[in-house]
This record gives C-alpha cells, sequence and structure tokens, in this order.
C-alpha cells in the first residue's frame, strides 16, 4: 500500500512538472522560465563535473546552459559529456548521482547563510510545531 501511494504521488508530481514546464514555455519567450531554472541547472551540471574530476573521468564537453529543439517544444538545460571513470563499478552511478548530493548541498548552504529570515525557529512558528509532536506522541 505504501509502494503504491508513494507512485501515485511520484506520477502526480510527475504530470504537475511537465505541466507547469508546458504552460511557463508556452506562455512566454521561455525566458522567464530559463531565469528560474538556471541556479538550479548550474548546481546540477557542476555536480556531474565535479564527480567527474574526482572520479578520475575526463570531461571533454561541460554546457551550463543550452536551448535544444526536442519534439513539440525546447529542452531547457545543460550537460556534461566525459569518459568513463577510474573506479570501476561505481563511478559511473557515483557521477549519475552527484546532483542529488550537489543539490542538497546548495539548499543546505543556502539555508546556512540565510539564517531564519522568516522567523521560523522559536516564537509562535515553534508553538505550531510543538503542538503537532504533542499531538502525534498522543495518537
Amino acid at each position: 500500500m505504501i509502494f503504491l501511494s508513494f507512485m501515485l504521488w511520484l506520477a502526480a508530481v510527475l504530470v504537475l512538472s511537465n505541466a507547469t514546464t508546458w504552460l511557463v514555455t508556452s506562455s512566454t519567450s521561455g525566458l522567464l522560465f530559463r531565469v528560474a531554472i538556471l541556479p538550479g541547472v548550474v548546481v546540477h551540471e557542476l555536480s556531474h563535473w565535479t564527480l567527474c574530476k574526482l572520479t578520475g573521468a575526463r570531461v571533454t564537453e561541460l554546457v551550463l546552459f543550452e536551448k535544444k529543439r526536442g519534439g513539440r517544444r525546447p529542452v531547457y538545460g545543460g550537460h556534461v559529456t566525459h569518459g568513463p571513470s577510474r573506479l570501476p563499478l561505481f563511478g559511473d552511478p557515483m557521477i549519475s548521482f552527484a546532483p542529488v548530493g550537489g543539490c542538497l548541498a546548495a539548499l543546505f548552504a543556502l539555508t546556512w547563510a540565510m539564517g531564519d529570515p522568516l522567523g521560523l525557529v522559536g516564537g509562535a512558528a515553534q508553538e505550531r510545531v510543538d503542538v503537532l509532536t504533542d499531538f502525534h506522541a498522543v495518537v
């Protein structure tokens, strides 16, 4: 049951993501969309590049942003072209999954740098969290 619930949520996220992308790119020139995704694309591609360097894979091309025509609508993003990793078995999967760690590290750094701009630590927000925690402890 948990697996089915997870799969339904994943499908909903994918559908909403593609619908949002289509809506934004078709209703504007795409510039707004490209500006919005730029930080994520840069972190994503630099994560691949960093792991390529760490695992000894030779990088032949690093493109941080490009617009390709694919199917009915353009595809925005970048790519890293690289050779095989010097780490047998583990190098290529590490390079593939690098954006997970890179994006988490970027979000952590951004959160740390911003501190608590919304005042979520302490005060009324903390009291709401405490009430929810107490509620779940009773249930």
